[in-house]
C-alpha cells in the first residue's frame, strides 16, 4: 500500500467518525431508528478504513485478520437499505425478517472459516495462485444480494417521491450513492469472473480499490446528510416562522396524527366544503398551531391537501355505492365536500393521475358534468 493511500484511509476514517458524531447530535431526527442505522453504517465504514490503513502491519501479524475485515464490506448495501426503510416507514422497528440483511456477511464468514485455521504459508500460497474458489462463490452470492438491496432502496425512495412525501428526502438524495454502489458491485462481479478465467475486463481491477471506493461513497452520503440536516431533521423545515415556539417530539406528533385520523374517519367533517382548521382543532381538542405543525411537518402535507385526499376517496365510494346514479359529476363531488368543479378536477388529477372522466370511463360509468 502506497503512503498516500494509507493517509487517505486515515483521513476517511476520521471523517467517518466525525460524520457519525454529528448525526448523533441531531436533537429531533425524522426517524431515530434511521439515525441509529446510519450512524452504525458510518462507524462500520470508519472501522474498515482504519483497519485497511494498517493492512501492511496486520498482514505481518496474520493475513487472516485482513481477510476477516472484508466481511464488513458485505454490510454496506444491506445497512444502506435498512436506513432507507427506517427513514421512510413511520412505524419502523427491527423484526426477524431483517435477519436476511446479515446474509451477505454470513455467506462470506462461512467461506472464511475454512481459512481461519489454515497455516499462514498455505493461505498465502492459495492467495497467490488465486485458487480461493469458495471465497469467489461467496463474493458472487453477496454481490447479487447487494444488487437486490440496492434495487429495494431505489424502489422505496421512488415510491415515496411519487407520493409527494415532501418532508422526506427525494430519491435524488439517493441517486449518487445508489448508482455508485451499483457500479462498484458491477465492477466487483466482473473482477470475480476474471478471477474464474472469464476475460470480461480489459484491465485488472484491484479489490482494495473497489472496497475503498464503496467506503468513500458511503462517506459521501453521510457528508450530504450532515450538510443538509434540514432534510434529516423533523424540525428543520417547519421550525421557522410561526412554528418557532412549537415544542413537540415525535411521540407527540404521532398522538396528534392519531386524533386527526380518528376525527376524519368518525365524523367525516371534510364533507362540509367550509370545514376549517379551527373546527378540526375543536374536534381533536388540540391547539391549532400544534395541529398545523403536525399536519405540515410530521404528516408531510397541508390541511387543504389532506381534506382533498379524503374528499376524492369519498367521491369514489359514492360512485361505487351506486346510490347517486341520478346525480351528475359535480353533484356527487359536492356531496363529497368539493365546492367547485376546478378544485375537484385538480385534486382528483393530482391524487389519481387522471381526470374524473377518465377514471369513470375505466369503470364503465357515464356521468354528465
Amino acid at each position: 500500500m502506497t503512503p498516500w493511500v494509507k493517509y487517505l484511509l486515515i483521513i476517511g476514517a476520521i471523517q467517518g467518525f466525525l460524520f457519525a458524531f454529528a448525526l448523533s447530535r441531531i436533537k429531533s431526527p425524522k426517524s431515530r431508528a434511521a439515525n441509529r442505522v446510519l450512524i452504525s453504517l458510518l462507524l462500520i465504514v470508519t472501522f474498515f478504513m482504519a483497519v485497511s490503513s494498517q493492512a501492511n502491519l496486520l498482514n505481518q501479524i496474520s493475513i487472516k485478520i485482513t481477510l476477516l475485515s472484508y466481511a464488513l464490506i458485505f454490510t454496506y448495501c444491506p445497512l444502506y437499505y435498512l436506513f432507507t426503510e427506517a427513514l421512510y416507514l413511520k412505524q419502523f422497528s427491527l423484526k426477524r425478517k431483517h435477519l436476511v440483511l446479515l446474509l451477505p456477511a454470513t455467506v462470506f464468514l462461512l467461506a472464511w472459516l475454512r481459512y481461519a485455521f489454515m497455516p499462514n504459508a498455505q493461505l498465502l500460497e492459495i492467495l497467490r495462485e488465486h485458487t480461493y474458489y469458495d471465497l469467489l462463490v461467496a463474493d458472487s452470492t453477496s454481490v447479487l444480494l447487494n444488487f437486490y438491496f440496492l434495487w429495494k432502496t431505489w424502489s422505496m425512495a421512488s415510491t415515496h417521491s411519487k407520493a409527494n412525501d415532501n418532508m422526506m428526502p427525494s430519491r435524488k438524495a439517493f441517486l449518487v450513492p445508489t448508482i455508485g454502489l451499483a457500479l462498484a458491485n458491477g465492477s466487483w462481479l466482473m473482477m470475480i469472473l476474471s478471477s474464474l478465467g472469464y476475460p470480461v475486463l480489459p484491465i485488472a481491477l484491484r479489490p482494495d480499490i473497489l472496497y475503498l471506493s464503496m467506503s468513500f461513497l458511503i462517506l459521501l452520503f453521510g457528508y450530504f446528510l450532515v450538510l443538509r440536516m434540514d432534510l434529516f431533521s423533523a424540525h428543520g423545515i417547519a421550525k421557522a416562522g410561526r412554528y418557532q415556539s412549537v415544542n413537540l417530539d415525535e411521540r407527540d406528533c404521532y398522538d396528534i396524527e392519531a386524533k386527526i385520523l380518528t376525527a376524519l374517519a368518525k365524523h367525516s367533517p371534510y364533507k362540509n366544503p367550509d370545514f376549517t382548521l379551527g373546527e378540526l382543532a375543536t374536534l381533536t381538542a388540540t391547539d391549532r398551531v400544534k395541529l398545523s405543525y403536525t399536519i405540515n411537518s410530521h404528516m408531510g402535507t397541508n390541511f387543504s391537501s389532506l381534506l382533498s385526499k379524503y374528499r376524492v376517496e369519498e367521491f369514489i365510494q359514492l360512485i361505487e355505492s351506486g346510490r347517486y346514479e341520478n346525480f351528475n359529476l359535480l353533484g356527487i363531488a359536492n356531496e363529497a365536500g368539493f365546492s367547485s368543479k376546478s378544485t375537484f378536477y385538480k385534486a382528483f388529477k393530482d391524487l389519481k393521475g387522471q381526470t374524473p372522466k377518465e377514471y369513470l370511463r375505466n369503470l364503465s360509468v357515464e356521468l354528465s358534468d
